[in-house]
């Protein structure tokens, strides 16, 4: 997954697989800086408990298709 696609699925509340678990949506865009590193990450909720998150990194996400 780009920016671009995290962006719009976030806004528009789309379902989002990862490590072959689909979530209820992003919660969040998360960026994180190291010494020597920059990347992105989504937080992602639950579909079964409201009070879980997942972290993962952007490259590790996909839309899930509804079809």
């Amino acid at each position: 997954m780009i920016y671009q696609e995290a962006l719009k699925a976030m806004k528009k509340r789309i379902p989002i697989k990862a490590g072959g678990i689909v979530y209820k949506r992003i919660n969040a865009i998360i960026f994180r800086k190291t010494d020597t590193k920059e990347y992105i990450q989504l937080e992602l909720q639950d579909k079964k408990t409201q009070n879980s998150v997942t972290i993962v990194n952007m490259s590790q996400a996909e839309v899930e298709d509804e079809t």
